[in-house]
């Protein structure tokens, strides 16, 4: 199968999951760009991307779901007015820098910050990820550090080769900038 044109079959979702749970680095379209991703709560899974992706230790990854259920066992006290806030549909995509108080996400998720930076996807390939995993998938754009980010399978595989464990077949949304970055907490824009 042509990745980028044929719809996303049960048994790749399946394998695909199984590979996530297993610490396999994939790559996947949103609604921006393509992005890299790997289960949360595997370090070696995430320490393997921040090499693929040559992104200093200090910075942090976002964690992409497709509804607030994947983000509730991390956060089971947020305030039901933030999480209406996070979950709000916007023109463009929002991702939101919220506080890990209790310290659930990993070290290696977070970089040097005390917050980690959330978003609801309406991409349904990342919906029907997250939900398979159960969980929240780490997202970060797919690119190496510096370049600009993938906008293509095609584009992927130029950056990363053989270094991916699965590409999984999608169209990118319309968007060409990846999502913006707000403080929950301030509201303050964080990433234009």
């Amino acid at each position: 199968m042509k990745a980028g044109s044929a719809p996303f079959l049960r048994r790749s979702l399946d394998s695909t999951v199984l590979g996530l749970k297993r610490g396999s680095i994939i790559a996947y379209p949103t609604e921006t760009v393509w992005g890299l991703g790997c289960d949360p709560i595997d370090r070696s899974a995430l320490q393997k991307l921040r090499r693929i992706k040559q992104r200093p230790e200090e910075q942090g990854f976002i964690l992409v779901a497709g509804s607030w259920r994947q983000f509730r066992p991390y956060w089971p006290d947020l305030p039901e007015q933030a999480i209406q806030t996070i979950c709000m549909p916007r023109t463009r995509p929002c991702s939101w820098a919220v506080p890990d108080t209790q310290g659930r996400v990993l070290p290696e998720v977070k970089g040097q910050h005390r917050e980690v930076v959330l978003r609801i996807s309406r991409h349904p390939q990342v919906r029907r990820l997250t939900a398979a995993l159960g969980r929240p998938l780490v997202s970060t754009s797919a690119n190496p550090a510096g370049w600009p980010p993938a906008r293509t399978a095609s584009q992927v595989r130029a950056y990363f080769g053989h270094q991916l464990d699965y590409i999984v077949p999608g169209p990118v949304g319309r968007r060409s900038r990846p999502s913006q970055i707000r403080d929950l907490t301030s509201g303050c824009v964080l990433r234009p």
